[in-house]
């Protein structure tokens, strides 16, 4: 369904610009970017990063096996992204720089990847099975950008701040050896608004009049993210014996690959 979106969505663009492309003259001349603009954005955006879990010392006196559940593959996450941006260009001959202001929604499922740790004590023998998501809900974008125009096209290189606010959720069963359910399950969770940094490129060309089309790559780096509360249900006995059981996102980076078009209306 996503994807149709997108492809619908990529489609308008793109024969909008086709039909403006047609009444366009043939131009040579140097094209002007200087000034306010506004536009919007549609694109899709892939990421892969998952929660972690913490077994800690869960065994009075035992040393913590702090690398037991780390490094699992996590799913690539893949998502509708849309928005809109404004901006403001500087230009002096063919050079021209400015800074640009997106806000963009995140449209995207909950997708989970399950794996299975069979450990040795400490922890308790059994099997381990996870399941997590790291869900935003939304970004902006604050990043200069500086290019070099040619004719009526304009590529440009960026880099700046992105801000994302989300949650990340995440359980983990326990099935002792021979038994065919858990017999304990943990659960934690946090809302998160995270700072991080884009890199990227992109290309602007200008159609006749004030109108343009953009398309455009970010790399997207959020940083580490942060302990959640664990809950734990099971006997009072079993809980104690994993006190310090828990959810830890802590060792993993937020990244994504984002890529958009779009349409700009310079003023």
């Amino acid at each position: 369904m996503k994807l149709k979106t997108l492809s619908t969505a990529i489609f308008a663009l793109t024969a909008a610009g086709a039909t403006a492309l047609a009444e366009d003259s043939a131009g040579t001349g140097q094209q002007s970017w200087e000034g306010f603009y506004v536009g919007a954005n549609v694109g899709a955006a892939w990421s892969n990063t998952c929660n972690t879990w913490e077994p800690g010392n869960v065994i009075k006196g035992t040393a913590p096996l702090a690398n037991a559940f780390y490094n699992r593959n996590c799913p690539n996450d893949s998502a509708f992204i849309g928005g809109l941006q404004f901006g403001y260009n500087f230009q002096v001959d063919r050079i021209v720089w400015g800074l640009d202001f997106d806000y963009d929604g995140w449209a995207t499922n909950n997708h989970n990847r399950s794996y299975t740790y069979t450990g040795a004590t400490p922890p308790p023998n059994g099997t381990y099975t996870f399941n997590g998501n790291v869900s935003p809900s939304g970004f902006g974008l604050i990043h200069p950008r500086i290019g070099y125009t040619i004719d009526q096209w304009l590529p440009y290189f960026t880099a700046g701040t992105i801000i994302a606010g989300g949650s990340h959720t995440s359980t983990a069963a326990f099935t002792p050896v021979g038994a065919s359910a858990p017999t304990a399950v943990f659960s934690g969770g946090k809302n998160f608004t995270s700072t991080g940094w884009i890199v990227g490129v992109g290309a602007e060309y200008g159609l006749k009049g004030p109108w343009s089309l953009k398309a455009e790559y970010l790399y997207a780096n959020l940083g580490k993210g942060t302990n959640s509360t664990t809950s734990c249900t099971a006997s009072a006995s079993v809980c104690a014996a994993y006190s310090n059981f828990s959810l830890d996102n802590i060792h993993n980076s937020f990244t994504a690959n984002l890529f958009r078009v779009g349409f700009n209306y310079r003023f």
